[in-house]
């Protein structure tokens, strides 16, 4: 096979290691922005344990997931709460991170006592029907944005 290759060639132009240069990095910069960030998530999350918050995560995961499957919404409810009444010592975790779930970083620090005060008489099939609702909510507007030209939003859960 003698075929000529349809690439194009760039000459490497050499240059002396006396002329190399290592870029300045912000390291100090993004320590700062680090801690900050650090620290506004430790503020917003005040009152829970790491335990909590993993766990509440997988029902926030298996309730989108559920949706997804497109099983019926009593179902999907059912089956939730039944999960989330296995740790029933984590219940008052779970009603601050419901409360404080679809708000911003700004609010979180104003809504403290009001909104979980709110949140306090759920119950558990409450706690599941409100996951349930914002996961099959969200996979609605995703779908719908999906669909327009322009792309859709970024998935949620921080």
């Amino acid at each position: 096979m003698n075929a000529t290759p349809h690439a194009k060639f760039v000459p490497v132009l050499p240059r002396r290691r006396r002329d190399w240069e290592i870029p300045a990095v912000d390291a100090y910069e993004r320590l700062v922005e680090e801690r900050r960030k650090e620290a506004r998530l430790k503020a917003r999350w005040a009152g829970t344990t790491p335990y909590g918050r993993e766990i509440f995560r997988r029902m926030l995961q298996r309730a989108w997931t559920l949706c997804e499957k497109n099983k019926s919404m009593p179902e999907v409810i059912l089956q939730l709460e039944a999960e989330l009444q296995n740790f029933f010592e984590l219940r008052q975790e779970f009603i601050l991170m419901l409360s404080k779930l679809d708000t911003s970083e700004v609010q979180t620090s104003e809504v403290q006592g009001s909104e979980v005060e709110t949140y306090q008489d759920v119950s558990w099939y409450g706690m599941a029907t409100l996951l349930v609702l914002r996961s099959r909510c969200w996979q609605q507007l995703q779908q719908k944005q999906a669909a327009e030209p322009g792309g859709a939003l970024a998935p949620i859960g921080q």
